[in-house]
């Protein structure tokens, strides 16, 4: 049998549990979303009604886009900053047009770690990007509008972990 002295493991399992808590990042996003893959598109404008993200069924995300969305507010820091810009269009996901069922729920879903790639149309002409989604919060904005005029970007919700 092994013996320590009086009070020295619940005082070290204690210091370890309190280090162990303070390291763990949180659990959950914004409207309680779990943290998932995110590459730092902040959100997306859509010129044609049907357009939606964020909508959650089955205990998954799914976004739905009856147009090709453009994308808005790309994070500077985050996984696709070098590769995607503020009003690039996107075409494609994994091979999949934007517009199926499948590339909706593939984007809305993202796995930290595994590489994704989407097609973009910059100055009319396609580009493959490929991008690895870092653990974050995958929760952008959607502006329907009724043509492609400009409108103010909302402001970014705060960093989630």
């Amino acid at each position: 049998m092994i013996r320590f002295a009086r009070g020295s493991v619940p005082c070290a399992l204690i210091g370890a549990l309190a280090r162990l808590a303070v390291a763990q990042p949180r659990a959950h996003c914004r409207e309680g979303k779990q943290l998932t893959g995110d590459i730092g598109i902040g959100g997306f404008q859509c010129v044609a009604a049907g357009c939606a993200v964020n909508g959650l069924s089955g205990g998954r995300y799914h976004h739905s886009f009856s147009a090709e969305p453009y994308i808005l507010d790309v994070d500077s820091t985050g996984p696709a900053a070098s590769l995607l810009r503020d009003g690039d269009v996107l075409v494609a996901v994994d091979g999949l047009l934007i517009t199926t069922v499948e590339a909706g729920d593939r984007l809305a879903n993202l796995i930290p770690g595994q590489p994704v790639s989407l097609r973009v149309r910059r100055a009319g002409k396609d580009l493959e990007v490929r991008v690895t989604p870092r653990l974050g919060c995958n929760m952008p904005y959607i502006m329907v509008t009724p043509d492609r005029r400009r409108f103010p970007v909302p402001p970014r919700a705060p960093a989630d972990p």
